[in-house]
């Protein structure tokens, strides 16, 4: 489905729908918005201003409505990256990138798990020992299964001079819906993209 047709379900079943939430003027100014974008033959704008409760909210695969129920289901969502050296991981995150180590449980002469902070985003980082001795059949899994973080930034050149030295998995690049993204491997393997929205 194009990016315009999508947008049109999405305010027809806002505007069509009687008694939802979407009744009065939040749907009128979301169809302001869509007009002004057509005007303006920038319909990708418009897309971008969806919020994920505008865009999922009353719609699923079928047109229907989601059960509110589903939402409160889930709290928050934690990564935990599995590594060799979570020292060597702490001078990618805290040193070079200003997270914030919260809590940090050793592991013989190593650190074993770590917990970082930045803003609104948390990561765990666990050693390969420290997996071993708490899930053993978990770590032969992990073992060689990178993870891919996908983290939005105010500053991509911020981004790239704070991480010179480290490697380029992709090098920065805009794509088609008007992001700057720039992807680099972390120690242990893990893949972080950062990606810069367009600026207005």
């Amino acid at each position: 489905m194009g990016i315009k047709k999508m947008c049109l379900v999405i305010l027809s079943l806002c505007v069509l729908r009687p008694g939802t939430a979407w009744a009065g003027t939040t749907a009128q100014a979301t169809y302001a918005r869509y007009v002004q974008s057509v005007l303006a033959k920038d319909i990708r704008a418009f897309a971008r201003t969806l919020t994920s409760a505008e865009a999922f909210h009353y719609i699923d695969s079928h047109g229907m409505r989601i059960d509110s129920r589903r939402e409160d289901l889930m709290k928050t969502l934690t990564p935990i990256l599995y590594v060799d050296s979570i020292e060597l991981s702490i001078d990618f995150w805290v040193e070079a990138l200003g997270f914030t180590k919260t809590a940090a449980v050793p592991e013989g002469d190593a650190l074993g798990f770590a917990i970082l902070t930045s803003g609104g985003i948390e990561i765990m980082l666990q050693s390969y020992a420290s997996l071993r001795k708490d899930i053993p059949a978990l770590s032969k899994k992990m073992r060689g299964a990178p993870s891919v973080l996908f983290i939005e930034v105010k500053d991509i050149a911020e981004i790239e001079s704070r991480l010179k030295g480290y490697e380029v998995v992709v090098p920065r690049r805009k794509t088609f819906y008007g992001v700057t993204e720039v992807f680099y491997r972390s120690p242990g393997g893990h893949i972080v993209g950062f990606a810069e929205p367009a600026r207005d």
